[in-house]
């Protein structure tokens, strides 16, 4: 028996106890046994169109909602929230409030929308109140002004016998420091209405090069197939004409010349033909080329979809976490100031270098995605005098339906700040989003 035809079962017999109605009762209302009622509660008979129909009526809910049930997505949103709310999954009583109160269903999943919309303008402000020089500057120069007009202005509040002539003083120096301010004030509420994207005001290389990519799509078909002598003309056409920073730019031509090696060793037709007969898996993909991990994964991700069938993310991070690169996935946010959630599997991998971790994860404050991820650290020798090794780790994310997760979650967190996730052990900070914190 199918799981929708067993699902019907289950959605009358909730229905049934939610609304108080004993069993021999309905099936009379029905015009059956009792006994074929409790066959059909427990998935062990199925269940025709007319027969559906009068069960709906008389348990007062639409026939579609016993036959369909409610929408996956309105389910894991539910599943999620009361994880947010309760610290766990009450997955008996979801399905059963969803199915009804399909309203207020949709009411609670708006408004966990909302909320991680709030998060995630909450968490940008955060990130550049706390971390961004720019905006730490204008601030400073804010406050040296209003100090400087305080002191002005108390001198001549407090001072009877000041000669006319350093009143006159005074007054020019409160009149100048007031103009100073109303001009940088000016400027920084300009720059925080700015948008992110916008090139002008990113403030970091960084930055720059990942509005640079997400611009392109990842993807560069110009630099597919060349020869390492072919690649520096063809990269600074790539970006001439870009307005980057000089570091952004080095970024970035660094990276371009990595995108045209991998191009070069897995072609895009070939990887195409692999995908296609193995799927989007990075494991799967090296053991047949003999590639490395990283490598694949890099390939992999900077193809698109209509390849990969499937939206594809990478992060890669080097040992000290900062993130050197990223391809977001939707529902998983990656902070660009502050420190991210310790508990990611990127930084799990560097623990175990050389060794694939698989998991699959949710953000406790982005709707909750289930994201499956491949992690894996490499290492690679750095050209000093002592031979070290240095490590780079990879986190390969792909998008997955809940309803086809039936293993552990790992929720983590975007960031200390906007993570709800109170007894956490790998805490830095307190969470805004908390009402308990001091």
């Amino acid at each position: 028996m199918n799981d929708q035809s067993a699902s019907i079962g289950l959605r009358i017999r909730q229905r049934r106890r939610t609304s108080k109605i004993k069993q021999a009762d309905l099936a009379q209302q029905v015009g059956i046994s009792a006994s074929y009622l409790n066959l059909i509660e427990h998935d062990r008979r199925r269940i025709g169109g007319a027969l559906l129909i009068k069960l709906a009526a008389a348990l007062e809910v639409d026939p579609l909602l016993l036959s369909e049930g409610v929408h996956a997505s309105i389910v894991n949103s539910l599943r999620e929230l009361s994880y947010d709310i309760l610290g766990s999954e009450i997955s008996s009583e979801i399905e059963e409030f969803a199915t009804r109160y399909p309203i207020w269903a949709n009411v609670a999943v708006s408004q966990q929308q909302k909320i991680g919309i709030l998060e995630g303008t909450i968490s940008a402000l955060n990130e550049r109140l706390s971390q961004d020089p720019r905006l730490s500057s204008s601030i400073h120069d804010v406050l040296s002004i209003v100090t400087a007009i305080q002191s002005l202005s108390s001198i001549l509040n407090e001072t009877d016998d000041i000669e006319p002539e350093w009143q006159k003083r005074f007054l020019r120096n409160i009149g100048e420091e007031s103009q100073r301010l109303t001009k940088t004030s000016e400027t920084l509420i300009e720059y925080l209405e700015a948008k992110p994207e916008t090139s002008g005001q990113l403030s970091s290389p960084y930055e720059e090069m990942d509005s640079y990519f997400a611009k392109h799509s990842y993807d560069f078909p110009t630099l597919e197939g060349l020869a390492p002598n072919e690649r520096d003309n063809a990269i600074s056409d790539q970006i001439s004409g870009e307005s980057l920073s000089q570091s952004a730019k080095w970024l970035i031509e660094n990276a371009l010349h990595q995108y045209a090696e991998d191009a070069l060793a897995l072609p895009r037709l070939d990887m195409k033909d692999l995908v296609q007969d193995l799927g989007a898996d990075p494991l799967v993909i090296a053991k047949a080329t003999g590639h490395d991990i990283p490598k694949v994964m890099r390939r992999l991700s900077h193809l698109p979809t209509s390849i990969t069938q499937s939206p594809i993310g990478l992060i890669i991070c080097d040992a000290a976490g900062s993130v050197l690169f990223q391809k977001p996935v939707e529902g998983f946010r990656v902070p660009r100031y502050s420190a991210a959630c310790s508990l990611w599997p990127l930084f799990l991998a560097l623990q175990t270098p050389m060794r694939c971790l698989s998991h699959v994860i949710a953000q406790t404050s982005s709707g909750a995605q289930n994201i499956a991820t491949l992690s894996y650290a490499a290492l690679a020798p750095y050209h000093g005098d002592q031979g070290e090794l240095v490590a780079q780790s990879y986190m390969f994310m792909k998008p997955i339906d809940a309803e086809a997760q039936d293993g552990k979650v790992l929720h983590v967190g975007a960031t200390c700040a906007l993570c709800t996730a109170e007894q956490c052990q790998s805490r830095r900070e307190p969470s805004l989003l908390n009402n308990n914190n001091p």
